[in-house]
């Protein structure tokens, strides 16, 4: 089966684009999901200390707006605050918290947490790779064909000394 190059540049660059626009959509999903648990998390913690049992719902309410705010600002999520450090002893303490091939990726390059950005980025970054390695052995195959194509016209001479 002949496959050519511009079929494998084409799957190339769809898979690229197909990556990327997940990407996005992965983003957008579970950054509307991380607000609203980092929400829940700041109230969850707030309302445990005893010094805001005098606090109004009102002002529970502009504390945990103000702390979520400032949480985003810095990149901090609820895994952030409810984390505690475990011992070297602990079980399972190395195992990765999720499941799945992209979470192990994350795992392997040793990345921890959920957070699949990386993993699809390099997966790119290893499509566009193979879409320039085949532009280049596409690009010397031509050349080697047109040189291989010059070679086969040899010059006839007329025995004068010119050639024909």
């Amino acid at each position: 089966m002949n496959i050519s190059l511009n079929s494998i540049k084409i799957g190339l660059i769809i898979s690229a684009l197909v990556l990327m626009f997940s990407s996005a959509a992965l983003g957008s999903v579970s950054a509307q999901t991380q607000d609203d648990s980092l929400k829940s998390t700041i109230r969850a913690a707030i309302q445990a200390d005893p010094r805001s049992q005098g606090m109004t719902e009102a002002e529970i309410d502009a504390m945990v707006q103000a702390l979520t705010h400032q949480a985003q600002s810095v990149g901090m999520t609820s895994e952030d605050i409810v984390w505690r450090p475990t011992g070297e002893g602990a079980a399972g303490g190395d195992a990765p918290l999720c499941d799945g091939v992209l979470c192990g990726l994350n795992y392997a390059f040793g990345l921890d947490g959920s957070n699949y950005t990386i993993p699809i980025w390099l997966g790119a970054c290893a499509l566009m790779l193979m879409f320039i390695i085949a532009g280049i052995l596409e690009y010397r195959h031509l050349h080697h064909k047109k040189a291989e194509e010059g070679q086969g016209a040899v010059p006839q001479s007329t025995g004068d000394g010119a050639q024909l």
